[in-house]
């Protein structure tokens, strides 16, 4: 599905949330297991590590819907 959408709709970004309880409250509400957060004072140079990170953590085996949660 995700390959699927990927063509279909090019540029467009999408995640799929976990629906079970369980997920859930094992990722401490969270709606990933890992999250990241990117903050400074220079917004640019935060934007721009924000995309080196992304880059170098697509690469980690079984990492699916990776994504920047607020583009600009």
């Amino acid at each position: 599905m995700r390959l699927k959408l990927r063509d279909q709709f090019p540029g467009v970004d999408f995640s799929f949330l976990p629906a079970d309880i369980v997920s859930q409250i094992l990722n401490f509400g969270l709606p990933r297991p890992l999250m990241f957060q990117v903050t400074g004072y220079n917004f640019q140079e935060n934007r721009l590590f924000a995309n080196k990170l992304l880059r170098r953590i697509e690469t980690v085996s079984g990492t699916a819907d990776l994504r920047i949660q607020q583009p600009f």
